[in-house]
């Protein structure tokens, strides 16, 4: 063999053999229980005096970047008007799942996840009192009662949560929610606790989340080198 093909030979072997080699195996990492409240209705006392509410989210990694989740929360809406004062009380809950689509190490934490939920809740809304004004006959007040309503929507969500301190994280989400069902009433509603404004068939909604994590260790599946 002509020495000018042996080198080349020997250059390319050794070559590959130089190469680092990759298998999949496991590894542990910590996932956990996280447990967090929204800040975003909790705003709603400073700068909406007419709602007040709060809002309160779990989360489970069961997988490698999945989770389990279930928000819940309150509100109370207050709208008064020159002629009619409109209240609404409520409760709502939310449950689904989200994924992280980005990739990290074992020691990582951070992500950037989408996710669905799909939601119901109960609330209760009233007019008290409506004042029917005339010239004539003078004013008289009247008032609308009680009417408690069921509704459900489903709603898209995409976020990015940062693990600010050990344990402890902040994060954001944007969501679209999409109303699928709302009951009849000669009652419209004004307002859909965790929905948003019963007028619309879709909402988009913002969600600012502190939250604190129960660690426990989960198994992933990582490339290692050879």
């Amino acid at each position: 063999m002509p020495r000018i093909l042996k080198y080349i030979l020997v250059t390319g072997i050794s070559s590959l053999l130089a190469l680092p080699l990759f298998s999949q195996g496991d590894s542990l990492r910590y996932g956990g229980v996280r447990i967090g409240a929204d800040l975003v209705p909790f705003a709603g006392y400073f700068f909406t005096p007419q709602q007040k509410g709060a809002a309160f989210t779990v989360d489970v990694e069961f997988r490698d970047g999945w989770f389990l989740t279930a928000e819940g929360g309150y509100l109370n809406y207050r709208k008064n008007e020159v002629d009619y004062t409109y209240l609404n009380d409520g409760r709502y809950f939310r449950a689904g799942i989200d994924h992280n689509f980005v990739s990290r190490l074992p020691s990582e934490n951070d992500i950037i996840y989408w996710g669905v939920r799909l939601a119901t809740g109960s609330f209760t809304h009233s007019v008290d009192p409506v004042v029917i004004r005339s010239g004539y006959w003078g004013d008289h007040r009247s008032s609308v009662a009680p009417e408690t309503m069921h509704p459900f929507w489903t709603e898209l969500t995409v976020g990015i949560r940062v693990e600010m301190f050990k344990n402890f994280f902040i994060g954001w989400n944007i969501r679209g929610r999409f109303l699928l069902q709302l009951p009849n009433s000669n009652f419209p509603p004004f307002i859909v606790p965790g929905y948003g404004y019963a007028g619309k068939s879709f909402s988009i909604g913002f969600n600012y989340v502190l939250a604190y994590r129960i660690p426990y260790k989960i198994k992933v599946r990582v490339k290692k080198k050879k």
